[in-house]
């Protein structure tokens, strides 16, 4: 990871939990899946939280379920509750594909993975999109109220977007690329 990206970081506070896929689960390239972002506009901003240095973002599954995920740059793939994937009627099917991660303590896991309808941020939506199922540590140990989030938004999603984070104005902004649109 380059050391603009660390500090950057490290400013956000994200990082909870950062997944290494070492087993893909899209075989779809970049392009692919930028056919797949369905923005109403090319811009989109919504209003986020921040809490204990955390960023804390609202995600909306199959056009209807919303839900609080963490927004971790450092995680190569979005990763959702078991609860959630059950609420979502997407549970694993046995022999389903999995795919091995490493979380932040160095640990390697394995991870189901499935394909939500669709994941929104705002106005920005990828339909037919996969993600990983674990069951993610608490955010914030001891925290009072309770730190809620039933998913990580990862750089699969984000980093389809020129993204920008103002924790002090609330708000984060996603952005497709000035480039042809595809």
């Amino acid at each position: 990871m380059n050391s603009a990206l660390l500090a950057r970081r490290a400013r956000l506070g994200v990082g909870l939990v950062v997944l290494t896929v070492l087993a893909g689960c899209s075989t779809a390239t970049p392009d692919q899946e930028l056919r797949r972002v369905r923005p109403a506009s090319r811009v989109t901003s919504v209003t986020i939280q921040t809490v204990h240095r955390k960023v804390l973002v609202p995600v909306v599954l199959n056009g209807n379920q919303p839900a609080t995920f963490l927004l971790d740059t450092g995680a190569n793939i979005t990763v959702i509750m078991p609860t959630l994937a059950n609420r979502l009627g997407a549970e694993r099917p046995p022999g389903g594909p999995k795919t091995k991660a490493r979380i932040t303590s160095g640990q390697d896991v394995e991870m189901s993975l499935i394909r939500v309808k669709s994941i929104g941020v705002g106005a920005a939506r990828i339909d037919n999109f996969p993600v990983a199922v674990y069951d993610l540590p608490t955010l914030v140990p001891g925290a009072t109220p309770p730190v809620l989030v039933e998913g990580l938004l990862g750089n699969d999603f984000v980093g389809l977007f020129t993204m920008t984070v103002d924790p002090r104005a609330g708000k984060l902004t996603l952005q497709l690329d000035d480039g042809p649109v595809r």
